[in-house]
């Protein structure tokens, strides 16, 4: 499955993301973590949609949508 990664200032800002692969969306938040370039940023994942589906705030991630099973 594919999912966008977005790394920004805060939780609202707009950012281009990237396009990752991954099988799971815990796998999509550990690439995301892995992708994060600066400490104290808002690390958002994203289906291909657009929804959100998690965000990582103050290093730790958070489900939005709570359909999403997967931690």
């Amino acid at each position: 499955m594919k999912y966008i990664v977005k790394e920004m200032q805060g939780a609202q800002s707009l950012r281009d993301g990237m396009v990752v692969e991954a099988k799971t969306l815990r796998w999509a938040k550990c690439l995301a973590a892995k992708l994060q370039a600066f400490r104290g940023t808002v690390m958002r994942v994203e289906d291909m949609d657009g929804t959100i589906l998690a965000l990582k705030v103050n290093r730790k991630w958070e489900n939005v949508n709570p359909d999403t099973n997967n931690s």
